[in-house]
């Protein structure tokens, strides 16, 4: 239902936000608004009142609705944000992140509560987690999904979702449209991934900024899984964060590049070409893999390094061979038609307040294009067809369907 402007309470404060979601300056709002910086200086810091004139010049101008400006900030809204990105990222870039974060945020966590989703419950791990036991959490998490020591996760976001994280693919939908060349395992970006972990967050959501390639988005969210399952108490600044960047980092290599595998496939001789076999069976980049080689010590530094400015010689860091097929989410989707089941983009955008173009951004469903067995159109390794065509007898674990009819 859409708010009345002359009863309902607005916070002028949602002003910055807006502007920050928009990356504008105060500036740039207040003329975009037909007003004066000073006036609405004044509203955001609540000298003055949020009129229903502003209002509607904001929803006419950026296409929010007016719940927008009744927002009241969550608890979980004070956690830090855990960014993945370059050094060279402006502040007016990261702040836009940060809101569009905050907003997916509470779209997930309102829609997660109203279809009835389970809350995440990591209790079993808590010993493991206090004693920083990075290796053992990983291969508890693979256990309690059904993986044997060596099996390949066919389908990293599903396997987040059904530990009751929120996955969103392309945070920005601005950036939507930038080549997503296979690169190293940090993404040819500004930023790659976002999340907030925090011990008052029990449903949790990991997002990329933009789309990536396969093997990208599967250490990505790999990495913010770790960072919500390690780091409840993150409150440090984003570049003082050494410790725990490394160890999600870690976690997310011991998800999808077990160690026994590792210690079994990998020698100190082996090239390039014999990575990217592992690659195609386990989803993760050449450079992702002879990291993991090094830190585990199966090969030495001195041909760590060497492989890697062989990666850099043949051009890999920018197109990497053996593309991943995508990934792609579906319990924000689903939660969403399960809370507003009429007019799905338009209830949700006005019950929690969120920008009807992301929402429909947000929670849109692709279906991958599907290649038979034998066809020879395309290149790109489908991990979930792989593995099925392996075990023919085993069910894959890419869409099953869990209590209460979710298919994940």
């Amino acid at each position: 239902m859409a708010a009345d402007l002359h009863t309902v309470p607005f916070r002028g404060e949602r002003l910055r936000d807006l502007a920050e979601m928009e990356g504008l300056s105060m500036r740039d709002l207040a003329a975009a608004l037909g007003t004066t910086q000073n006036r609405i200086s004044k509203i955001v810091n609540t000298r003055s009142r949020l009129t229903p004139e502003i209002i509607e010049a904001a929803t006419t101008t950026y296409g929010v609705p007016a719940a927008f400006f009744s927002v009241v900030p969550a608890q979980q809204d004070q956690a830090a944000i855990t960014f993945r990105k370059r050094a060279s990222s402006s502040i007016r870039a990261d702040k836009r992140i940060t809101r569009l974060f905050r907003e997916a945020a509470r779209l997930w966590r309102t829609a997660s509560e109203s279809s009835g989703f389970r809350t995440v419950d990591m209790s079993g791990l808590r010993e493991l987690v206090r004693d920083n036991r990075v290796e053992d959490v990983a291969v508890a998490l693979r256990k309690e999904d059904g993986l044997g020591s060596e099996d390949p996760i066919p389908n990293m976001v599903r396997f987040t979702e059904r530990r009751g994280v929120g996955v969103i693919l392309g945070l920005d939908p601005l950036l939507s449209q930038r080549p997503t060349n296979e690169c190293n395992d940090l993404g040819d970006k500004d930023y790659s991934g976002v999340s907030s972990p925090s011990r008052f967050e029990d449903r949790p959501l990991v997002t990329t900024v933009a789309p990536q390639p396969g093997a990208v988005t599967r250490m990505t969210i790999g990495h913010e899984l770790g960072h919500i399952i390690f780091d409840p108490d993150l409150q440090v600044s984003p570049r003082a964060r050494e410790i725990e960047e490394k160890r999600a980092y870690s976690f997310a290599s011991a998800l999808l590049l077990p160690e026994s595998m590792m210690r079994r496939r990998v020698y100190e001789d082996m090239t390039l070409n014999s990575y990217l076999r592992i690659k195609a069976d386990y989803g993760a980049s050449v450079s992702a893999i002879v990291v993991r080689a090094q830190r585990l010590g199966v090969i030495s530094s001195q041909r760590a390094r060497s492989l890697h400015i062989q990666i850099s010689s043949r051009g890999w860091r920018d197109n990497e061979p053996v593309p991943v097929s995508d990934e792609h989410p579906t319990l924000l989707h689903q939660a969403t038609q399960r809370a507003w089941p009429v007019n799905t983009i338009r209830a949700a955008a006005e019950d929690v307040g969120v920008k009807h173009s992301l929402v429909s951004a947000w929670t849109e469903t692709k279906q991958p294009a599907v290649t038979a067995v034998g066809e020879t159109n395309t290149n790109v390794v489908s991990l979930t067809e792989r593995l099925a065509s392996r075990r023919r007898d085993s069910p894959s674990r890419s869409a099953s369907v869990c209590s209460g009819g979710w298919v994940l």
